[in-house]
């Protein structure tokens, strides 16, 4: 009798001492797909809905030449996705394991088309690209925002931030100045969303998948591999636009290192004790220079974020993420350096002298028998993910 299935039966036993219950144990345990398995059936449903979509297209040539009524079935199928996902969420809910994946993948493939076929239509519709990705990306957010699906909201929520990126990096927006909000703005979302997601209740899942979109594209924009942005680049501004943009990154993690020692302090007052305020003097000294750094290294504060909610939430994904795009900020930095390599090297051993030093400061001035006693209590055991 393994460890879930002897759990399961304490808990029987309970109730029925309880006389909650009655009759003997049964387990129930559903035996799971394996993974591959599971990727074999999503892949079906892909291909099965690419082939039924594309010979459906041959027919329907003319009706890529009418936006109106490109709209009208790109709608359709959003629709129908829409309601085939309720049903695979509710099927879900049944904690009924691969019961209808082969659909679900298909309804995803099924939406995708349509909303392909939506944004030709915009296309064809509206006039410059600052109208036509703003409207894309109001488009993308309200699929996030309703569609039932994780992996739904996720990407449009990826599509929604890089439309609205795209958007923001024409001409006539560098020109009013709005490029350097949006990924501020989408920042202290997501790490609101990280913060806040255990205490969604219901919502949890809607919330995570929000998340993680948002996480994802901000990534993307921060790695500067997203086609369509030379204009920023090339305008007077983009030094000026780029590190305001840190700065107010920069700020976000400073109302996150607020909210994580604000969460600490309830959880372990003992670390605030008058003897250990100078913790919060290095905290500062830490927040300060990551910000500097990140006005020549551009992507540090946010890898620095997403690092610090990775460890809030023991979330290993979220950690992983944070460390990928902290190591690649890094090393852009040293590849756009226009020196020689010799003063490339000598800051790279600078930087790992520096990084040493802070690693044995951590543990010989931060990490005390005094905070990490029994009785203090460390905060919320989440359990690592």
């Amino acid at each position: 009798m393994n460890n879930q299935k002897q759990s399961h039966f304490f808990i029987w036993q309970t109730l029925k001492a309880q006389q909650l219950v009655s009759g003997e144990f049964h387990d129930t345990h559903d035996v799971d797909s394996p993974w591959f398995v599971k990727l074999l059936v999503a892949a079906c449903g892909w291909l099965a809905s690419a082939f039924f979509l594309g010979f459906s297209a041959l027919g329907l040539t003319e009706l890529f030449e009418q936006p109106s009524a490109l709209i009208f079935v790109g709608g359709g199928l959003l629709i129908a996705a829409y309601f085939a996902l309720r049903l695979v969420e509710k099927d879900r809910l049944k904690q009924q394991p691969g019961g209808m994946l082969f659909i679900e993948h298909a309804s995803l493939a099924v939406s995708l088309t349509g909303q392909v076929m939506i944004a030709v239509a915009l296309s064809d519709l509206v006039d410059g690209r600052l109208l036509f990705w703003g409207f894309l990306a109001v488009f993308e957010l309200l699929l996030a925002l309703l569609m039932p699906n994780f992996l739904h909201r996720c990407g449009s929520a990826f599509a929604a931030v890089l439309c609205g990126h795209l958007s923001l990096v024409t001409p006539q927006a560098i020109t009013n100045g709005f490029t350097f909000l949006l990924v501020p703005m989408v920042t202290f979302i997501l790490s609101w969303l990280w913060l806040n997601e255990f205490r969604l209740g219901k919502y949890i899942r809607p919330a995570q998948a929000l998340a993680y979109g948002l996480t994802l594209a901000v990534m993307v924009i921060k790695s500067d591999i997203l086609p369509l942005t030379s204009d920023l680049y090339l305008s007077e501004y983009s030094l000026l636009y780029l590190r305001l943009e840190e700065g107010l990154i920069g700020l976000v993690l400073c109302w996150l290192i607020w909210r994580l020692i604000a969460t600490q302090f309830w959880f372990q007052p003992s670390l605030f004790y008058v003897e250990n305020r100078r913790l919060g003097v290095r905290v500062v000294a830490a927040v300060l220079l990551v910000i500097l750094l990140s006005m020549v290294s551009y992507g540090l504060s946010f890898g620095v974020i997403i690092t610090l909610l990775g460890f809030y939430s023991a979330n290993r994904l979220l950690k992983g993420l944070g460390i990928i795009t902290m190591l690649y900020s890094l090393s852009a930095y040293y590849y756009w350096m226009d020196v020689t390599l010799l003063v490339k090297a000598g800051h790279l051993f600078a930087l790992g002298v520096a990084i040493l030093l802070a690693r044995y400061f951590l543990i010989r001035k931060v990490t005390t028998p005094t905070h990490c006693s029994a009785d203090a209590g460390v905060g919320v055991d989440r359990g690592e993910r």
